[in-house]
This record gives C-alpha cells, sequence and structure tokens, in this order.
C-alpha cells in the first residue's frame, strides 16, 4: 500500500521535473495578457472564434448522436435538441 508521504514525494519529483515547462507557459500566459491588454480587438476576435468553433463542433457532435439513437423517438428529440441553440 502506498503512503501518503509517498505519493506526496512522487508529486513533488513529477514538479520538479516540470518546473521548466511550466515557467515557460507562466512567460508566455504573462506576454499573451499584455498583447490582449495592448489589442482588445485581436483578442475578443480570437475569443469569438474559439467558441464559434467549439460550439460548430459540439453540434455536429450531437447531430451525429441523433442518428445514430437507437429509435426513432429518441434520435428526432436528439435532433431537436441539436438543432436549438443553446
Amino acid at each position: 500500500m502506498v503512503t501518503a508521504s509517498e505519493t506526496m514525494a512522487g508529486w513533488l519529483n513529477d514538479a520538479k521535473k516540470n518546473a521548466g515547462r511550466m515557467r515557460m507557459f507562466g512567460v508566455i500566459a504573462v506576454i499573451a495578457g499584455f498583447l490582449a491588454l495592448a489589442m482588445p480587438w485581436a483578442s475578443g476576435v480570437g475569443v469569438a472564434v474559439t467558441v464559434g468553433v467549439a460550439l460548430i463542433v459540439g453540434g455536429m457532435a450531437r447531430l451525429a448522436g441523433a442518428f445514430s439513437a437507437a429509435s426513432f423517438g429518441r434520435g428526432t428529440l436528439a435532433f431537436i435538441g441539436a438543432a436549438l441553440p443553446h
């Protein structure tokens, strides 16, 4: 059985191994934040495109689920649910 101290030691070792990568992501996040403040229109467009793509992919997945439903009634309800805006 693994003890809590062994688990914590494993987590700390993983954190030490990935510290450089996390530092790099932190620097990239700070730079992206400054760019978002400097160019709010560009960050707004980026967010709008990301949300739009997510909605399209989600809608396509729901439509695919509607067509693979086991019965006509369930498929019809799923199709209507996929077609309605969220």
